[in-house]
């Protein structure tokens, strides 16, 4: 009838998990927020050591679910999520990351796998994508200004059919020697 004891169990913070808004802030994401069921001392003691100041403890999976329905009302929310509750939330946030180490449910759910485990991987993935954005959107405009100059030139005559296939071939050869870049950068991250 009395208490002789008790066990107390905790997780520990990953090393590269700390400073995460500092992190964050390179790549231009405004605001980390931390969305918990914890309590709300333990999640203001993990919050301070990872560099986290807006957090939300306390929540249910659909208290979760709706409190990224209202920050989607202020702008794109990305939601890092690992477990069976976090599931529904991954599913209706703009981009939803699940940890390689998450339950199964969370990764075919998420947009994204982060298979390293490493939060801070993030801001890099993020910049990949930017990169990768950009050498799409200039492949399209350079095929497409191209092909058109090469149309006007067919349509007033002075463009000969060899010279149409060569800056067809030549387009398409450029393109792809561009789009090589994105590996070329993604494996210098790696190195």
């Amino acid at each position: 009838g009395k208490v002789e004891g008790f066990i107390t169990l905790k997780e520990q913070i990953r090393e590269d998990a700390k400073q995460l808004e500092k992190q964050f802030e390179k790549v231009d994401i405004k605001e980390v927020i931390m969305l918990t069921g914890d309590h709300e001392a333990n999640a203001r003691k993990i919050a301070n050591q990872v560099g986290i100041h807006k957090l939300y403890a306390g929540l249910l999976p659909q208290d979760k679910l709706e409190k990224v329905k209202q920050l989607k009302e202020k702008g794109k929310v990305i939601f890092v999520g690992d477990g069976i509750n976090d599931s529904p939330v991954l599913a209706v946030s703009d981009f939803g990351i699940s940890m390689g180490e998450a339950t199964q449910i969370a990764n075919n759910t998420a947009d994204a796998i982060l298979i390293s485990n490493h939060i801070s991987s993030i801001p890099e993935m993020i910049q990949i994508a930017r990169k990768t954005m950009h050498i799409i959107q200039f492949n399209i405009i350079f095929s497409l200004v191209i092909k058109a100059i090469m149309l006007i030139m067919g349509i007033m005559g002075i463009s000969p059919v060899w010279l149409a296939i060569v800056a067809d071939t030549g387009v398409s050869l450029i393109t792809v020697l561009n789009s090589v870049r994105i590996m070329k950068k993604a494996k210098a991250k790696n190195a």
